[in-house]
C-alpha cells in the first residue's frame, strides 16, 4: 500500500510470516526480498514468527538464542530496514507473544522501516490483548513524532521469579 504524506510517499507492507516450518518462513522472506528490494520509504510490520535476538526470545530460564533465519535477516539488511522498537530501546525486555503452555515469550510482532525515516517513526509499547482472543500484543506505530517513552507502569504479566531469572540489570521489565 502506498500512502502519501505531505511531499513523500511511504510504502506500507503488512507481514504475516508462516508459523509452520523454518523452510516455509525462509521461502516467504526470500520472496519478500525479491518483490520489495528497491521499494523506497518502506515501513513493514506484523507477525514475523521469528526473532533475531535472544533478548526477544524468552523461556523459563530467561533469554535463549533464537533459531537463525538467514533469509529473513537478509531481507531486512538488504532493504535497509531498522527494527524501530529495538533501535529506541536496545536492551528492553519486551514480548508481544505468550505461549503459556510452553512458558515461551517472544517479540514476534515488530515494525521495521528504512533508516532514512528513523526520525519520523516511533514505536510505542506493546498493548496486551484486552479481549483475550489473540495471544499477540498490539504494537502501535506513530509517524511524525519524537520517539515514544516507555511507560512507567507495568504492561507485562510476568512473575517476580521469572523477572529475577532474566538477570538483566538495566531491563525495562516492570513488576
Amino acid at each position: 500500500m502506498c500512502i502519501r504524506f505531505e511531499d513523500e510517499a511511504y510504502h506500507l507492507l503488512n507481514v504475516y510470516a508462516p508459523a509452520g516450518t523454518k523452510a516455509e518462513r525462509e521461502a516467504f522472506f526470500e520472496e519478500l526480498e525479491e518483490r520489495f528490494r528497491d521499494t523506497p520509504n518502506l515501513i513493514t510490520g506484523g507477525d514475523w514468527n521469528w526473532v533475531p535476538r535472544d533478548i526477544d526470545n524468552l523461556g523459563v530460564n530467561g533469554p535463549t538464542p533464537p533459531e537463525a533465519h538467514p533469509k529473513a535477516q537478509e531481507f531486512i539488511d538488504n532493504a535497509g530496514l531498522i527494527d524501530f522498537f529495538r533501535h529506541q530501546n536496545p536492551n528492553s525486555v519486551v514480548t508481544t507473544f505468550e505461549h503459556c503452555a510452553c512458558a515461551s515469550f517472544k517479540r514476534l510482532d515488530r515494525w521495521y522501516a528504512h533508516d532514512i525515516i528513523t526520525d519520523m517513526v516511533a514505536c510505542e509499547a506493546p498493548v496486551p490483548p484486552g479481549n483475550m482472543i489473540s495471544d499477540h500484543y498490539a504494537v502501535p506505530l506513530r509517524h511524525g513524532f519524537a520517539p515514544a517513552i516507555m511507560p512507567q507502569k507495568a504492561v507485562h504479566r510476568m512473575s517476580n521469579s521469572f523477572i529475577h531469572q532474566l538477570t538483566i540489570g538495566d531491563s525495562k521489565v516492570r513488576r
